[in-house]
Parts: structure tokens; C-alpha cells; sequence
């Protein structure tokens, strides 16, 4: 009879014990507890997102957050080869722990350039999301995805945010639009280079050929003549997409002299 008691007693003690355990390691495994130790992933500045199925690319240039006006401000250069681009953005703000779409307003500078002010957000903020949208002119609607604004990659600006003339973000968009002119120089220059490359192989092939004509005989100095002339027309259609490109990058060199005025 003690020992039942004994047994009973402890129980009384032992019971809530673990009542208290369960409910603790419910609490550690729950949502709130993983979205407060998740990681808080940060987008770099200069990231590409790429497009589905387009040559366009995305490039996140900027972000500043002004702390007197409690506002952020990013910045995207729409990468494309069309002169004028007929896609456009559509960029929306998300805060990065709740979900919540946040008030946003986007500015498109010009056909390439846009500009999202965000106000409204705390000092601490832990994320900042910019979905990203791009609708053309099919109004045909791709998701191209989000950064991630942070206190990591945020320059934080100790002052209140004062509306600029709109030449103030042009001069932005021809900063980094004359980046993205330079490097389209440096890739033409590349296909030049593997151009000649080709060029001077098939040139030496043709070399070789020759070195031993005296040694062939009729037929195999006529196939070898005929394998010659392909090599040379081979030669002379590389030396018209030479051409093709060094006109191209003749246009994006005026293109880059307009930018630095």
C-alpha cells in the first residue's frame, strides 16, 4: 500500500514533467520558432535574373534606405538587345517575414530603368522583397522572380529623402547603361577573336594540303583543290559575320559616346 502511494505521489510530479517537455519541443518545432531562427537571405547588388525564354535579362542595381523618411528606394536596369524594349516591369514589394504585400510605387525612368520607392519601413527591417514581373507586348504576363532587400545589402542614408529631378535617375540609368554597353563591346571583341581564330586554322589546313600536292595524284589533287575552295568560301562567310559584328559594335560604340556626354 506505501508503495502504491509512493507510485502515485511521483506520478503527480511526473505526469506534468512531461506534459511541460512535449509541449516545449511543440513550441521549438513550430512555424514561429522557424520563421524567427530561419536565415534571412540577402539578393546582391548587380545580381541577373534571368528571363524564361528571353534574351532580356534584370539587373539589380541599387538599394538605399533613407532612415529620416523611413523609406527604401531600389533601382532595376532592363537588360535587352531592342533598341526601345517593348517589355515592361511590374514590381511589387513583399515583406520578406510576414508575406504581406507592402505599399510601393514604381517609377519607369524610361524604357530601361525603373525605380521602386517603398515607405513606410522600419529601421530594422529584417527583408524587403521586389517580385518581379515582365508583361510584352502580347500582354502575355512571366514571372521573373524576387530580391531580397536586407540590412545586409541596403545602403542606409542618415537624412530625409528629397524628391530628385528626374535627370537625377537618368544620370543613374546612363551609369549603368554604359556598363552594359561595355560589356556587349568586350563580348563583340570575343567573337571577333574566335572569328580569326577559325580563320587562321582553316588557312593553315589549307597549308597542309598544298605541302604534298607534287606527291597526289590527278583525282587527289582535285578533291584536295575542292576541300581548298570549301575551306576558302568557309573563310570568306567569316569574314562577312566579321564584318556584321564589327558594324554592330561600331553602333553600340556611338551608342556609349551618347552616354558619356
Amino acid at each position: 500500500m506505501k508503495a502504491l502511494i509512493h507510485d502515485k505521489y511521483n506520478l503527480r510530479f511526473f505526469i506534468p514533467i512531461v506534459l511541460c517537455v512535449l509541449i516545449a519541443v511543440g513550441f521549438l518545432t513550430s512555424g514561429f520558432i522557424q520563421k524567427k531562427t530561419q536565415p534571412v537571405v540577402s539578393t546582391s547588388i548587380g545580381r541577373v535574373l534571368n528571363i524564361e525564354n528571353k534574351t532580356s535579362k534584370i539587373v539589380f542595381e541599387n538599394a538605399q534606405y533613407y532612415e529620416k523618411s523611413n523609406l527604401l528606394v531600389t533601382g532595376f536596369f532592363l537588360k535587352s538587345d531592342e533598341v526601345v524594349p517593348t517589355d515592361t516591369l511590374k514590381i511589387e514589394a513583399i515583406n520578406g517575414r510576414t508575406q504581406q504585400k507592402m505599399e510601393a510605387s514604381v517609377e519607369k525612368i524610361n524604357a530601361n530603368y525603373y525605380v521602386v520607392f517603398t515607405p513606410n519601413v522600419s529601421p530594422n527591417f529584417k527583408q524587403i522583397i521586389n517580385n518581379i514581373t515582365l508583361k510584352d507586348n502580347q500582354n502575355q504576363s512571366t514571372s521573373v522572380g524576387g530580391i531580397a532587400v536586407t540590412q545586409a545589402n541596403v545602403t542606409k542614408k542618415n537624412e530625409t529623402y528629397q524628391a530628385q529631378p528626374l535627370d537625377f535617375y537618368v544620370s543613374q540609368y546612363k551609369q549603368y547603361a554604359r556598363q552594359d554597353v561595355e560589356e556587349k563591346i568586350k563580348a563583340y571583341d570575343k567573337e571577333i577573336e574566335q572569328f580569326k581564330t577559325q580563320i587562321k586554322a582553316l588557312n593553315k589546313e589549307n597549308q597542309v594540303y598544298l605541302a604534298d600536292m607534287n606527291l597526289k595524284t590527278a583525282d587527289q589533287q582535285k578533291e584536295i583543290f575542292s576541300q581548298i575552295q570549301s575551306n576558302n568560301n568557309a573563310i570568306t562567310n567569316i569574314n562577312t559575320q566579321i564584318k556584321t559584328v564589327q558594324e554592330n559594335q561600331k553602333k553600340v560604340e556611338e551608342q556609349r559616346q551618347l552616354l558619356s556626354e
